[in-house]
């Protein structure tokens, strides 16, 4: 279970409470369907800001878990010319997904709002630690985050 939660006003307290929702919903699911999904270790919200640059929006990790770097690693190159994409990569021992999303905003520098949410899970499924099994959820929280952002 992930017991360490950090939330950035910026994003909203009501985005970091649907975020955990979601995740609970996500690791219920997973009790249901064991053998298919892997074992989520993070989850996290990944934000970048024309100003302040990449940043970790809102996280919940198991102990010991480290979250450096990784939003440098969950939002892709080039990112003002991309709409959305997923981004695969490792982060120490674990695999990690991230569904990129951006939106067109007027509360944003540039007018756009650029975030990731994304997961660690271990490396025991192989190379890429099954990870994609959680892209379509991930997709969908990137979704709602950029249509109710604010």
């Amino acid at each position: 279970m992930l017991s360490r939660i950090t939330d950035d006003d910026s994003v909203g307290k009501s985005h970091c409470r649907v975020l955990a929702a979601a995740y609970r919903a996500i690791h219920e699911r997973r009790h249901d369907m064991s053998a298919a999904l892997p074992r989520i270790e993070a989850c996290f919200l990944v934000r970048f800001d024309a100003k302040i640059g990449y940043t970790i929006a809102w996280r919940r990790t198991n102990p010991g878990l480290e979250l450096d770097g990784v939003e440098y690693k969950s939002l892709p190159s080039g990112l003002h010319n991309v709409n959305e994409d997923l981004i695969y990569f490792i982060h120490g021992s674990h695999a990690g997904v991230s569904a990129f999303k951006s939106a067109a905003t007027a509360q944003h520098e540039r007018n756009t709002l650029s975030i990731g949410v994304g997961v660690l899970v271990p490396l025991t499924h192989g190379r890429l630690g099954k990870s994609w099994l959680h892209a379509g959820s991930l997709q969908k929280l990137a979704e709602y985050v950029c249509q109710h952002h604010g």
